[in-house]
């Protein structure tokens, strides 16, 4: 990501703000499925507050997608929030989708 014209490590703030969102407290993480890989997929809990929620509410998180199609749609106008609210990664300059990054691409 780039902000201010300066290379921003967005998945560093991520998890600098999870580690104050956790804190000393207990975690807990419900598994909800498994993805199309068998892989399981959990929501992640410090008392009431979901903790990826939170991230995609500060955009500090996307929601992911797979095939185009979102995994968490309860989670997508959280994100349309965040992005109209131009918080956290929705404040960049230049924004690199996280797949497309992963892919070695950009956008």
């Amino acid at each position: 990501m780039i902000l201010d014209g300066r290379q921003w490590d967005c998945g560093e703030a991520g998890r600098i703000r999870m580690v104050q969102l956790i804190g000393s407290s207990a975690v807990r993480c419900d598994c909800e499925r498994r993805d199309v890989y068998g892989r399981r997929v959990a929501r992640c809990f410090v008392g009431e507050l979901d903790l990826g929620r939170q991230l995609v509410a500060e955009g500090l998180a996307v929601v992911y997608r797979f095939r185009g199609r979102p995994t968490a749609p309860e989670l997508v106008a959280v994100e349309a929030e965040a992005r109209r609210a131009g918080v956290g990664i929705w404040s960049a300059d230049e924004i690199i989708d996280p797949g497309a990054h992963r892919r070695g691409g950009r956008n």
